[in-house]
């Protein structure tokens, strides 16, 4: 049986798009974490319910984020480009977006599936 990754990308545009929609509801709603560190911090507290990391991040990151995600059995996807999640960090590009409520999870795994 083939292990799925869980942050392999999302090549669906239609895709992809309903999920960096219901991004920006959640950025509006307050529950996205931006940035590597913050999304660290919120891993290590137990806050976030799903990781999605830009398809143009770098090897570092995504082992890091990669091992982080193991350890706390933190699913995830990759969907966007860092130019795609600057929308959401007031034009700053971010690497790693994490959610912290389990609608909005549960909402964007629909269309992992």
């Amino acid at each position: 049986m083939e292990t799925i990754n869980p942050f392999e990308p999302v090549q669906d545009p239609q895709r992809r798009s309903k999920i960096l929609g219901l991004l920006g509801l959640a950025y509006r709603a307050g529950q996205l974490m931006m940035g590597s560190d913050a999304v660290d911090r919120a891993i290590r507290k137990k806050q976030v319910s799903l990781l999605i990391l830009a398809e143009d991040c770098s090897p570092n990151t995504l082992r890091h984020v990669m091992k982080a995600a193991a350890e706390t059995g933190i699913s995830g996807c990759c969907c966007g480009s860092k130019a795609d999640f600057a929308r959401f960090g007031h034009g700053k590009p971010r690497a790693v977006l994490a959610l912290t409520d389990a609608s909005f999870a549960e909402g964007i795994r629909g269309y992992l599936a």
